[in-house]
């Protein structure tokens, strides 16, 4: 039997992902424990990425996050989306697989989509924390994603720690 997937479409995940930028600017704001609400930040190759902007949906009707987190940055927007479960279990590092567990990279810098390997993915994506009363989530993702068989980046120290509205 093969399994539901509740992410949308492989190739129309970047286009979301634009469009999800034009049309949310999301602000951000400290916690009381002082870590930063509505932030994402990595190492994409050897440059830094850090979000000035981010949005997350909890998605009722697919029973998933579905989380985006943008760095507007003069000639080279780029943004990192996040879609999983919401039973995920904390604290598991799950193999990002494309159907339930995926990381994606836009960048508007020649305008490049890059995914997990669909046939060997080679990355991990673990939900450290949910607070459903905050409506936050957290956690931390990594991998090798390819934008064709001679382009990719490796993303490594990837952490995220996002509000979110019910949908």
């Amino acid at each position: 039997m093969k399994r539901k997937s509740i992410c949308p479409d492989r190739f129309a995940r970047p286009a979301m992902s634009f469009f999800i930028v034009l049309a949310v600017f999301a602000a951000c704001k400290k916690n009381n424990g002082g870590a930063s609400i509505n932030s994402a930040s990595a190492i994409i190759g050897s440059a830094a990425f850090q979000s000035t902007q981010t949005v997350g949906v909890d998605n009722r009707s697919n029973h998933s996050f579905e989380l985006n987190a943008t760095q507007l940055k003069t000639g080279d927007t780029s943004a990192i989306d996040l879609f999983f479960p919401d039973t995920v279990k904390l604290n598991k590092a799950y193999t990002l697989d494309n159907d339930l567990f995926y990381v994606g990279y836009v960048t508007s810098k020649g305008q490049k989509f890059y995914f997990p390997d669909y046939f060997s993915p080679i990355g991990t994506l673990t939900v450290t924390s949910i607070d459903k009363s905050a409506h936050i989530v957290a956690g931390t993702f990594s991998g090798h994603f390819l934008a064709s068989s001679t382009d990719s980046v490796v993303i490594t120290n990837g952490k995220f720690n996002i509000s979110y509205i019910l949908q």
